[in-house]
């Protein structure tokens, strides 16, 4: 049987890992933000110019 202080320290090493986690799910998130944004901008420079007659 493990005592109290294995099992505090099996806790926290778990969530350590939980917060890396974390960490990286929140990178992800801002890098698909900005690759939408680089997608989008991309998308409004292919579009036609506008264009006058004279």
């Amino acid at each position: 049987m493990r005592t109290k202080a294995e099992l505090t320290r099996m806790m926290d090493r778990e969530a350590g890992k939980l917060e890396a986690l974390v960490d990286i799910r929140d990178i992800l998130a801002d890098i698909a933000g900005a690759l939408t944004q680089l997608v989008a901008q991309n998308d409004f420079a292919k579009e036609e110019p506008c264009t006058t007659t004279k």
